[in-house]
């Protein structure tokens, strides 16, 4: 493995026995998802008509069926309910997304336009945008046109060094609240979202350097996705923060490293979550951090990340303070220039807090690489 410079490669690289002594992964999966269960429902109804009073994944099946039947893809006579749309329901089910709507990646290098791929609607803006490199099988093109109305891309083969990082502005909403616990210095939430998302830029990164070549702005409509999330409250004022400046760039290291940290629980690529921090969030009126799934209705990472709250930031307070930077890097808070040259000392202070509020008494800081797979 040849690492790049983020936190995720970096902590791999200092821990090799992520590779050599860890237990079994666990994959994640949330099979009450209402945008994954109803494919499935519809899979199975195809296959064999449901019974009145049949259960499949949750307790009751009546109104996913009565919904069925009023949008006419299922029929109920005699205590049975028939299959009697025309379409085959498999064809609809993604293999990368819950998402039921794609846009199609069209390459037109060639004078036969080809279909290459395709791509989720939440994450088309991201990916997709005008001027975004994309990379598919290792060759790189470049988006010259994404027609939001017909959800199609054009795409064209290019030669470049650098790869595209598009910005994303979010407006979270806590819908809903399944389990909560608070301690001194940090509480922690499990619940439902709706989040409100717009691309507003993008970044041409190089590659091996990570240098910032230039940016671009992105015109593309805000997009809505219902999903689950976790989050952690802090206190009002933690301790070791003077001003609300040193509280805003301690959240965006501590957010940048959690981002990267996470995936090593979840067993999923960076970009299946995404983080959103609050200096005082409209929700907890307190500093909050979110981390949501990227996926539609959500998929079980959040509810984990709930359950090994305090390793997350143990592990997170491990990575800054053994990075071997000054003030910041792209392996630990992020750059000294985003986070500032005091990013680094700040994240460390609010980490070292709420570390110390969940440590049990006698107990010493553990320094040993524990992944809760098990």
């Amino acid at each position: 493995m040849v690492a790049r410079s983020s936190p995720l490669d970096q902590f791999i690289i200092q821990h090799p026995e992520y590779f050599f002594k860890a237990s079994p992964e666990l994959g994640l999966i949330n099979p009450n998802n209402l945008y994954i269960l109803m494919s499935h429902i519809k899979c199975a109804a195809f296959e064999l008509p449901f019974e009145d009073g049949e259960t499949f994944g949750v307790d009751t099946l009546d109104q996913v069926l009565e919904y069925l039947e009023e949008e006419r893809v299922l029929r109920h006579v005699g205590g049975r309910w028939h299959w009697t749309a025309d379409s085959f329901p498999a064809d609809a089910v993604s293999l990368r997304s819950a998402a039921d709507e794609n846009f199609v990646i069209i390459d037109i290098s060639t004078p036969h336009h080809r279909v290459i791929g395709q791509i989720d609607r939440f994450s088309a803006p991201m990916f997709l945008h005008e001027e975004a490199i994309y990379i598919h099988e290792g060759i790189q093109y470049q988006v010259e046109k994404l027609d939001f109305e017909e959800k199609k891309a054009y795409v064209r083969k290019v030669d470049v060094d650098y790869y595209t990082d598009a910005s994303l502005a979010v407006n979270l909403k806590v819908l809903d609240v399944f389990r909560s616990e608070e301690g001194d210095r940090i509480g922690r939430a499990w619940g439902e979202v709706m989040v409100t998302a717009l691309v507003t830029m993008f970044k041409k990164i190089k590659f091996d350097t990570h240098e910032n070549l230039g940016w671009g702005p992105v015109r593309l409509p805000e997009l809505e996705l219902h999903t689950t999330a976790y989050w952690a409250t802090l206190e009002d004022h933690p301790a070791g923060i003077q001003s609300q400046d040193e509280l805003q760039n301690a959240l965006m290291g501590v957010a940048n490293v959690l981002g990267q940290i996470a995936p090593l629980y979840l067993m999923c690529d960076p970009k299946d979550i995404s983080v959103v921090y609050h200096v005082k969030s409209p929700f907890t009126q307190k500093p909050t951090i979110y981390i949501y799934d990227s996926c539609p209705g959500g998929v079980g990472f959040s509810e984990k990340l709930y359950e090994i709250h305090t390793d997350l930031f143990e592990k997170a307070y491990e990575v800054i303070s053994q990075c071997g930077c000054d003030t910041g890097c792209p392996g630990c808070v992020g750059p000294a220039a985003e986070v500032t040259d005091q990013g680094k000392d700040l994240a460390l202070r609010i980490l070292g807090g709420i570390i110390l509020d969940n440590q049990p008494e006698g107990k010493t800081q553990r320094n040993v690489f524990e992944l809760p797979f098990k």
